[in-house]
């Protein structure tokens, strides 16, 4: 991957109803261009090449990403010192939730780089819980 910070970004996640989610929701705002499905301990054992391209969701911190947005606890012991791009609330039920309530366009600007139309696009937390509820109703009714 390239050393210079894309104006979009590659989602890293499980491949799961949650990173599908997150997936939805980041692309949604325009903020991925490509998506890759990877296994938690491939991450942890660094078979995973992460750079400052990557937005990772739903699995286990590594250093260098752009964002990181996550919902385990283990996460919270494992990573005491939290960095400032890892954003992580245990609390919630999913890492699409945490995704839910984060202004993902301005933390993309915060971190140097982000979609260009992000400050126009953000999705504050009702429109994002709004934006969940009708992803999950599509899937309900395609059966």
């Amino acid at each position: 991957m390239s050393t210079q910070q894309a104006s979009t970004f590659r989602l890293v996640t499980r491949s799961d109803f949650d990173g599908l989610v997150c997936g939805a929701l980041l692309k949604h705002l325009g903020l991925i261009d490509d998506i890759t499905f990877v296994h938690p301990k491939d991450m942890q054992d660094g078979k995973i090449e992460i750079d400052a391209n990557d937005i990772t969701t739903n699995l286990p911190y590594v250093p260098g990403c752009h964002l990181a947005f996550d919902h385990h606890l283990s996460e919270t012991v494992r990573n005491v010192e939290r960095a400032d791009n890892h954003i992580i609330n245990a609390d919630a039920p999913s890492a699409a939730r945490v995704v839910c309530h984060t202004n993902v366009g301005e933390l993309c600007l915060s971190y140097g780089g982000g979609h260009l139309n992000a400050g126009t696009c953000q999705v504050d937390n009702d429109q994002a819980e709004n934006a969940l509820a009708e992803i999950v109703e599509r899937i309900r009714a395609d059966g």
